[in-house]
């Protein structure tokens, strides 16, 4: 099965701003989504978006230092990187999952910080993907500390609310997951666009299996790095 990227500007975006970088290697793999917005009232700029800088680097920086076994050491890359965010990137925030999985025994674990998921699909029968993932929403913080809440009415708009998101100013440590990837299923990092099935916002989608061959790239935009 070959990795699959695809990714569409939202209708109500005026650019894409969803990115992904992967880097398959003969035994293992790794791979980042981000999914970046700038904050209200900030103008557009002639430069390399905060998805985009942070897939590439953090990838990058994994594959150079040969860092990709131990989420702690790759959680310490994330953290000198943030403390480096505020030279170029003060109108900007972002979600992002990153994943990392042994090709041979499909070990793998995953970083998630925001809103972005992380999934795994069947291959055979109806194809049902399981999101493995809580996103880090004001929701979904009403739901988990505060018993009996997920029966109560709230906003919508507290769904958008993100909890933990990558930032100039704070670190906010993401959330780890382990499990093993089996030969008859895939792995899914997506946006909440992708997710929530929502064309409005940028919708962007990874896929990738133990047993990946060839790479297909179908995106309105040159927001897919190969590392």
């Amino acid at each position: 099965m070959p990795i699959s990227w695809f990714s569409r500007r939202g209708t109500e975006c005026s650019i894409n701003e969803d990115a992904a970088a992967i880097s398959p290697m003969a035994d293992s793999m790794v791979a980042l989504i981000t999914d970046g917005a700038r904050l209200r009232g900030c103008q557009k700029e002639d430069k390399e978006t905060l998805a985009r800088y942070w897939s590439r680097k953090i990838v990058e920086r994994i594959v150079d230092e040969c860092m990709w076994n131990s989420p702690g050491d790759i959680i310490s890359v994330m953290q000198s990187e943030q403390s480096q965010l505020r030279h170029a990137y003060l109108h900007e925030i972002a979600s992002y999952c990153f994943v990392s999985m042994m090709i041979n025994t499909g070990d793998y674990f995953v970083l998630q910080c925001g809103d972005c998921q992380f999934g795994v699909k069947s291959l055979i029968g109806d194809g049902a993907t399981h999101w493995l993932c809580e996103p880090h929403t004001l929701a979904n913080h009403y739901r988990l500390v505060v018993p009996g809440t997920e029966a109560i009415s709230r906003p919508k708009a507290t769904e958008n609310v993100l909890t933990r998101h990558l930032n100039d100013k704070r670190f906010h440590e993401p959330f780890v997951l382990k499990g093993v990837l089996l030969r008859s299923e895939s792995i899914l990092l997506c946006t909440d666009g992708f997710w929530r099935n929502n064309a409005s916002d940028d919708m962007s989608v990874l896929e990738v299996s133990a047993s990946y061959s060839e790479i297909h790239e179908n995106s309105d935009s040159g927001n897919f790095l190969v590392i």
